[in-house]
């Protein structure tokens, strides 16, 4: 039964947590991500923040904190609040297509087509193939397999900078 067996996993997670200190361990930031992911998974947005703001505190310094808080965003449809938590993953890990592609997914919802096609050119350069499909979906709608979307209009949003770290080389 996999709802028996994802309930085992959540299970586990949560004990696991139960018994991690209120300081960083080795380890600790990833076991915070999973269950996060856990409950967002299951609708439970108010404790998944709470496990990954617990994870943000102790482990500000993780990739995996950063991206599951701009993940929540993203799921919330918070377009905005989520950039920096990508931005931070970005720097972070610089080599994670992941954290491009859903920093564009954040940024064609805010109406920055130009900016957000460019994370998915970057995403998908280093390997995130979903970001094909979001570039596919933006360069020939109804063709790929997302669904056409009608643009967002161009909010104020993309008048602000993103930093350096998070521009294609050469910009």
């Amino acid at each position: 039964d996999y709802t028996g067996n994802c309930d085992s996993i959540r299970d586990n997670l949560f004990d696991a947590v139960a018994k991690l200190p209120r300081t960083a361990v080795p380890g600790g930031s990833r076991t915070l991500y999973h269950l996060g992911r856990e409950y967002l998974y299951r609708d439970r947005a108010g404790e998944a923040i709470a496990v990954i703001e617990r994870c943000l505190a102790e482990y500000p310094g993780t990739y995996d904190c950063h991206m599951a808080r701009g993940s929540i965003h993203l799921h919330q449809e918070e377009y905005r609040p989520a950039i920096p938590h990508f931005i931070r993953a970005i720097a972070l890990r610089a080599e994670s297509g992941t954290a491009r592609h859903h920093l564009g997914v954040a940024l064609e919802n805010l109406g920055c087509e130009a900016e957000a096609r460019a994370q998915y050119r970057l995403a998908a350069k280093l390997g995130f193939r979903g970001a094909d499909h979001r570039l596919a979906r933006l360069d020939e709608p109804g063709s790929g397999l997302l669904a056409p979307v009608k643009p967002k209009p161009r909010t104020d949003a993309c008048d602000k900078p993103l930093p350096a770290s998070a521009l294609p080389s050469g910009s």
